[in-house]
Protein backbone atom coordinates (compact mmCIF):
# COMPACT_ATOMS: atom_id res chain seq x y z
CA UNK A 1 0.00 0.00 0.00
CA UNK A 2 1.19 3.52 -1.38
CA UNK A 3 2.07 6.05 2.18
CA UNK A 4 0.10 9.63 1.88
CA UNK A 5 2.85 11.32 1.20
CA UNK A 6 5.17 9.31 -1.35
CA UNK A 7 7.57 11.80 -1.80
CA UNK A 8 8.56 14.39 1.05
CA UNK A 9 9.28 17.29 -1.17
CA UNK A 10 7.80 17.30 -4.11
CA UNK A 11 9.07 21.03 -5.86
CA UNK A 12 12.47 20.19 -5.11
CA UNK A 13 13.08 17.68 -7.80
CA UNK A 14 12.72 20.88 -10.44
CA UNK A 15 15.58 21.68 -12.19
CA UNK A 16 14.10 25.13 -12.03
CA UNK A 17 14.56 25.35 -8.47
CA UNK A 18 18.08 23.88 -8.72
CA UNK A 19 18.95 26.06 -11.42
CA UNK A 20 17.74 29.13 -8.87
CA UNK A 21 19.87 27.56 -5.68
CA UNK A 22 22.91 27.49 -8.42
CA UNK A 23 22.49 31.17 -9.04
CA UNK A 24 22.09 31.60 -5.00
CA UNK A 25 26.00 30.30 -4.99
CA UNK A 26 26.94 31.92 -7.74
CA UNK A 27 26.21 35.35 -6.84
CA UNK A 28 24.37 35.86 -3.40
CA UNK A 29 25.44 39.66 -2.95
CA UNK A 30 23.55 40.41 -5.71
CA UNK A 31 20.63 38.33 -5.40
CA UNK A 32 20.04 39.88 -2.26
CA UNK A 33 19.75 43.02 -3.62
CA UNK A 34 17.52 42.49 -6.09
CA UNK A 35 15.18 40.58 -3.57
CA UNK A 36 15.82 43.43 -0.96
CA UNK A 37 14.15 46.11 -3.98
CA UNK A 38 12.25 43.38 -4.80
CA UNK A 39 10.72 43.23 -1.30
CA UNK A 40 10.20 46.81 -1.08
CA UNK A 41 8.43 47.45 -4.58
CA UNK A 42 5.95 44.47 -4.00
CA UNK A 43 5.24 46.27 -0.39
CA UNK A 44 4.80 49.68 -2.10
CA UNK A 45 2.79 48.95 -4.76
CA UNK A 46 0.31 46.56 -2.35
CA UNK A 47 0.35 50.10 -0.10
CA UNK A 48 -0.92 51.81 -3.21
CA UNK A 49 -3.10 49.76 -4.47
CA UNK A 50 -5.02 49.51 -1.23
CA UNK A 51 -4.52 52.93 -0.15
CA UNK A 52 -5.38 55.04 -3.75
CA UNK A 53 -7.64 52.62 -5.57
CA UNK A 54 -11.60 51.20 -4.47
CA UNK A 55 -12.51 48.26 -2.74
CA UNK A 56 -13.63 46.79 -5.74
CA UNK A 57 -10.27 47.49 -7.77
CA UNK A 58 -7.73 47.56 -5.02
CA UNK A 59 -8.74 44.46 -2.84
CA UNK A 60 -8.39 41.98 -5.55
CA UNK A 61 -4.59 43.26 -6.33
CA UNK A 62 -3.63 43.31 -2.83
CA UNK A 63 -4.74 39.83 -2.64
CA UNK A 64 -3.04 38.72 -5.93
CA UNK A 65 0.07 41.14 -4.71
CA UNK A 66 0.15 38.96 -1.34
CA UNK A 67 -0.25 35.42 -3.62
CA UNK A 68 2.41 37.02 -5.74
CA UNK A 69 4.88 37.60 -2.12
CA UNK A 70 4.25 33.77 -0.67
CA UNK A 71 4.89 32.55 -4.34
CA UNK A 72 8.31 34.32 -4.40
CA UNK A 73 9.32 33.52 -0.83
CA UNK A 74 8.06 29.46 -0.64
CA UNK A 75 10.13 29.24 -4.35
CA UNK A 76 13.09 31.28 -2.72
CA UNK A 77 13.17 29.56 0.59
CA UNK A 78 13.30 26.19 -1.24
CA UNK A 79 16.16 27.36 -3.69
CA UNK A 80 17.93 28.38 -0.56
CA UNK A 81 17.62 25.49 1.69
CA UNK A 82 18.52 23.14 -1.88
CA UNK A 83 21.77 25.47 -2.00
CA UNK A 84 22.78 25.14 1.69
CA UNK A 85 21.99 21.58 1.78
CA UNK A 86 24.50 21.16 -1.27
CA UNK A 87 27.33 23.11 0.20
CA UNK A 88 26.73 20.97 3.56
CA UNK A 89 26.93 17.87 1.83
CA UNK A 90 29.90 19.21 -0.62
CA UNK A 91 31.89 20.20 2.89
CA UNK A 92 31.22 16.94 4.84
CA UNK A 93 32.66 14.84 1.73
CA UNK A 94 29.73 13.57 0.34
CA UNK A 95 28.13 13.63 -3.50
CA UNK A 96 24.62 12.92 -2.95
CA UNK A 97 22.52 13.91 -5.83
CA UNK A 98 19.12 13.54 -4.75
CA UNK A 99 18.01 17.15 -4.45
CA UNK A 100 14.88 16.47 -1.72
CA UNK A 101 17.98 15.69 0.55
CA UNK A 102 19.90 18.85 -0.04
CA UNK A 103 16.34 20.65 1.20
CA UNK A 104 15.74 19.01 4.11
CA UNK A 105 19.45 19.42 5.02
CA UNK A 106 19.30 22.97 4.58
CA UNK A 107 16.12 23.09 6.18
CA UNK A 108 17.61 21.31 9.05
CA UNK A 109 20.29 23.40 9.66
CA UNK A 110 18.60 26.99 8.87
CA UNK A 111 16.06 25.79 11.37
CA UNK A 112 18.43 25.16 13.71
CA UNK A 113 20.08 28.21 13.65
CA UNK A 114 16.42 30.19 13.88
CA UNK A 115 16.68 29.20 17.12
CA UNK A 116 19.14 31.62 18.14
CA UNK A 117 17.45 34.95 19.47
CA UNK A 118 18.66 37.81 17.64
CA UNK A 119 21.44 35.86 14.97
CA UNK A 120 18.73 33.16 13.86
CA UNK A 121 16.14 36.54 12.84
CA UNK A 122 18.68 38.15 11.32
CA UNK A 123 19.76 34.95 9.10
CA UNK A 124 16.25 33.87 8.37
CA UNK A 125 15.27 37.60 6.81
CA UNK A 126 18.67 37.60 4.72
CA UNK A 127 18.03 34.01 3.48
CA UNK A 128 14.62 34.78 2.22
CA UNK A 129 15.96 38.29 0.54
CA UNK A 130 18.77 36.19 -1.42
CA UNK A 131 15.92 33.72 -2.30
CA UNK A 132 13.68 36.03 -3.74
CA UNK A 133 15.93 37.91 -5.36
CA UNK A 134 17.61 34.64 -7.02
CA UNK A 135 13.85 33.69 -7.60
CA UNK A 136 13.42 37.32 -9.47
CA UNK A 137 16.85 37.28 -11.58
CA UNK A 138 16.36 33.65 -12.62
CA UNK A 139 12.80 33.81 -13.56
CA UNK A 140 12.24 31.16 -11.62
CA UNK A 141 15.34 29.27 -12.40
CA UNK A 142 14.16 29.64 -16.60
CA UNK A 143 17.36 31.99 -16.59
CA UNK A 144 15.60 33.55 -19.26
CA UNK A 145 15.79 37.71 -20.06
CA UNK A 146 12.88 39.73 -18.48
CA UNK A 147 13.79 42.30 -21.78
CA UNK A 148 15.18 41.03 -25.25
CA UNK A 149 17.32 43.81 -26.62
CA UNK A 150 15.92 45.35 -29.23
CA UNK A 151 18.17 46.19 -32.46
CA UNK A 152 18.57 49.86 -33.37
CA UNK A 153 17.66 50.99 -36.47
Amino acid sequence: MQPLVSRPVPIADSPNVVSTARSIGEKPLRNFGIGLVGVATLLLLILLFGALLNALLGTPLVVLGLLAALVLKLWGMVAVFCWLGGLVNRLGGRQWRTTPRNVLYGLSLLGIVKLLSWIGVWVWTAATLVGIGATLSTKFGRRERWFEPQPIE
